[in-house]
């Protein structure tokens, strides 16, 4: 598998594409928005009041309780306060965390706009609990805006926790126990949610479930292969028939574990042009120059059903928001980021040095009939050329090994036959439909050069390090390389 440090530099360091890792989107809503939006008029209550909340299928309406603590946020998006007559609604997914006055849902939710006004927060933010059996559907406005984490940062390759905190008027309705353990991979989790209603200009839902199982290992999530990570992978198990779709307006629906319990917060999906990113020249670039090594992805043709969401055991507690949480940068391995210890594990080297001392013995065993030479690395990557450090006595040459000979006597023109004379390593990783790596190999490519030796009177008057110059191969681009003589 990938090593620690090679996995983290492909995420940590890549944030070069704005190629869609977004929050939940549904097509039938605004793309420009992490979140449905609607045009409104009138407070945020009135229009809750109008917002239905309705069963999505049968498996619902036999088990209406299992969304007792789960409702309908609306939020003035642009900063909607009493003095202005329209505003911008949005529509999220919200739910009772750890007591019945604490709301959680996504921070991509509370826009910019409204953190500025949160002091008017009962104005800009408000939640709509469904009817359930023994309760009426209760609509409750915000009391205080608690915490938004940090998503400045937030991109196709720097997943970040994605949640928000905002209080209530106590409602009397049960909430749903938060897990005290990480959940490992291939583990049946599900999301709890409210789909939007499709082509509809105000706000409203439909309860629903999606279901998945927790996946590890994937270049879609942070910390792969460790349960401690800050975000989760949940994925369709293969050839499996359940819907394990979230879109627009299900941020922030509670994940649950096996159990029923609280493991994170539903934050967003990648969708297929994610996969166009791996094979990508800037992201190969940008990646080249962290890892100094030329990496080739081999990627699906397709990514099935699959979402993130924050771990609820990274984030901080809303009832001590102040300290930040951190069990899980405690428990989450350490990354190596040396480049060479990075790429350890191919299926064909232990490491770089060792794989490049194999090359090349075998390229002195090509060359070895006119040349002793030494790989010379290219300034910062693993990029290498072979330098003679000296030149095999001429009456040793075997006339197989050279292309031409010109001239006669004391005074001729060698040019040796075409070798692989410039290498640089490359990493060819295979990467499954969840983006978790079936094989890493280190290898090579190499290209193609020749030596041209001038040689006057028995004496070696220069050599040159010839190279294709131009895709036909018509012209020639000579380098001097320094004076070399003959071999003992």
């Amino acid at each position: 598998m990938l090593s620690m440090g090679f996995k983290s530099l492909v995420f940590g360091f890549l944030v070069i594409s704005a190629l869609s890792v977004g929050c939940a989107k549904n097509d039938d809503t605004d793309s420009k928005e992490p979140f449905p939006v609607y045009d409104a008029n009138s407070p945020l209550g009135k229009e809750l009041s109008y917002a239905s909340l309705t069963c999505a299928n049968s498996e619902c309406e036999s088990n209406k309780s299992d969304f007792e603590s789960i409702g309908l946020v609306a939020m003035a998006s642009d900063g909607y306060t009493s003095t202005y007559s329209s505003y911008k609604m949005g529509q999220c997914t919200g739910f009772l965390y750890g007591s019945n006055d604490i709301v959680a849902l996504n921070s991509h939710c509370i826009t910019d706009a409204m953190w500025r006004n949160r002091a008017k927060c009962g104005e800009i933010l408000a939640i709509k609990f469904p009817e359930t059996p023994g309760h009426p559907s209760e609509i409750r406005s915000c009391t205080e805006i608690i915490y938004k984490s940090d998503i400045s940062n937030y991109n196709a390759f720097s997943m970040q926790q994605d949640y928000a905190f905002f209080r209530i008027r106590p409602v009397n309705r049960a909430v749903l126990p938060l897990a005290i353990t990480p959940t490992g991979s291939q583990q049946t989790i599900s999301v709890r949610k409210i789909n939007p209603r499709q082509y509809q200009t105000s706000i409203g839902g439909q309860l629903d479930y999606a279901r998945c199982q927790t996946q590890a290992g994937s270049l879609l999530n942070t910390n792969y292969n460790s349960q401690w990570s800050e975000t989760g992978l949940g994925v369709r198990p293969k050839n499996s028939n359940s819907s394990c779709k979230i879109i627009q307006g299900n941020s922030g629906s509670p994940v649950l574990n096996a159990r029923n319990e609280v493991i994170g917060f539903a934050q967003s999906y990648a969708n297929s042009d994610f996969l166009k990113l791996f094979q990508s020249d800037a992201f190969k670039d940008a990646l080249r120059k962290e890892t100094k090594i030329l990496v080739n992805f081999k990627t699906p043709s397709y990514l099935p059903e699959h979402f993130q969401y924050t771990q609820a055991l990274c984030v901080r507690s809303p009832k001590n928001i102040s300290d930040e949480n951190t069990l899980c940068k405690l428990n989450a391995p350490i990354a190596k980021t040396d480049s060479e210890e990075a790429t350890s594990g191919f299926t064909n080297a232990a490491s770089i040095p060792e794989y490049v001392q194999k090359l090349k013995q075998t390229m002195a065993q090509q060359q070895a009939a006119i040349f002793d030479f030494d790989f010379a690395r290219d300034g910062e990557f693993h990029k290498y050329a072979m330098v003679p450090k000296c030149v095999i006595p001429a009456n040793k040459w075997s006339q197989s090994s050279l292309e031409s000979t010109q001239g006669s006597g004391a005074n001729r023109n060698v040019r040796t036959a075409k070798r692989p004379i410039f290498i640089e390593l490359q990493v060819d990783t295979n990467l499954d439909e969840f983006l978790v790596e079936t094989s890493k190999v280190l290898s090579h490519k190499a290209t193609e050069g020749q030596f041209a030796i001038s040689i006057t009177n028995n004496q070696i008057k220069s050599v040159d390090r010839v190279k294709p110059d131009g895709f036909y191969f018509y012209q020639e681009k000579l380098e001097s390389m320094p004076l070399v003589n003959w071999c003992q």
